[in-house]
């Protein structure tokens, strides 16, 4: 397996909006949050968190980075979205501009994929290998951080 350099931004996979979803089993979706996409980097106890176009918005988003470093112990780069849910758990793009901007504590970031594991790269791997690794890795939902992999499913 490649090892890429542990804060190398990877450049993410953009969805395409289609008028109906693909047909077979090679195909996989994934819930669209009404967030940011954003990677987070752990290594060597350090956290970093990136936009999809590569800006490092780790102040931004420190609560959460602070949650991920006391989770996961090991060095991982984890694909998501960043949201903020509102009192009944649907996710407001209002509520979290005024988050990023004032108050990054209601934040959380849904993991959807497992791009790195310890120093090696895992892009070329099935996209359910790494989700299987993903939810063994985060287990139970924290408050800041949440896997969006449902087993079996």
């Amino acid at each position: 397996m490649k090892t890429r350099r542990r804060s190398a931004f990877i450049i993410p996979c953009i969805p395409t909006l289609v008028d109906k979803p693909p047909e077979g089993d090679r195909w996989t979706h994934e819930i669209k949050y009404d967030g940011y996409r954003t990677q987070i980097h752990l290594a060597g106890g350090h956290a970093r968190a990136f936009t999809r176009n590569g800006h490092d918005w780790s102040m931004k988003y420190a609560a959460v980075l602070a949650a991920s470093r006391e989770l996961i112990t090991r060095d991982v780069i984890l694909d998501g979205e960043m949201v903020v849910q509102d009192e009944s758990g649907r996710s407001s793009f209002k509520q979290l501009a005024s988050a990023i901007r004032w108050d990054g504590s209601s934040l959380v970031f849904y993991a959807f994929d497992l791009l790195a594991l310890d120093g090696n790269d895992l892009t070329k791997q099935r996209c359910e290998d790494r989700r299987s690794r993903l939810h063994e890795l985060m287990g139970d939902p924290a408050s800041h951080l949440r896997s969006t992999v449902q087993p079996g499913v």
